[in-house]
């Protein structure tokens, strides 16, 4: 539904005094033939909005006719935006009870789980192949260990045995003696 007041850019309460003022300046201003050629249709489209807006609102039986209509339009208009928020909250509602749904799903699965742990723990203690905490973590420290050496070997660490690095730094020692000694006597 089309607002004539909006169209004449004037208020629901403006007397006819005032429709007809407003109607002349917006006459004068969109008139077609006073505007360039690119913008004629437009504002002759704008004119016959112009024109059907103030031949309603001067006219008092088509004025109430129209009042009554525009304000029914609008009570639809918001009774529509109020079912568009009650469906709105009553998919947040949904989506919230889905979600709690899921949640106690989630939760009932972890305690479960929980509760498999704690059996197969149970059971552990139970058997004859218990193992102590110590010997876990000795366990762990060997594989750690094996871990770190193969780290190393593959970077090109080779571990090498005392003899052999004491052999090469005594080779370095007695090369560096040599050359102090050879310098002195050729001074």
């Amino acid at each position: 539904m089309k607002d004539y007041y909006a169209i004449l850019e004037i208020n629901e309460n403006a007397s006819k005094e005032t429709i007809e003022k407003v109607h002349k300046l917006l006459v004068k201003r969109y008139h077609p033939d006073l505007q360039q050629d690119s913008k004629k249709v437009e504002y002759e489209e704008k004119m016959k909005e112009i024109n059907e807006a103030y031949e309603i609102l001067t006219d008092v039986t088509k004025k109430k006719e129209y009042d009554e209509q525009l304000k029914e339009y609008r009570m639809q208009k918001i009774m529509e935006e109020i079912r568009v928020k009650q469906m709105a909250n009553a998919k947040q509602e949904q989506q919230k009870a889905q979600q709690q749904t899921r949640q106690q799903e989630q939760n009932q699965n972890v305690k479960a789980q929980n509760m498999n742990i704690q059996q197969q723990y149970e059971n552990q203690q139970q058997s004859p192949f218990n193992v102590s905490d110590e010997e876990i973590r000795r366990q762990a420290q060997v594989y750690y260990d094996e871990l770190y050496r193969q780290y190393l070997y593959y970077n090109g660490y080779v571990k090498e045995d005392f003899k052999t690095v004491a052999k090469r730094y005594i080779t370095v020692i007695l090369t560096i003696i040599l050359l102090i000694r050879s310098y002195v006597c050729s001074i």
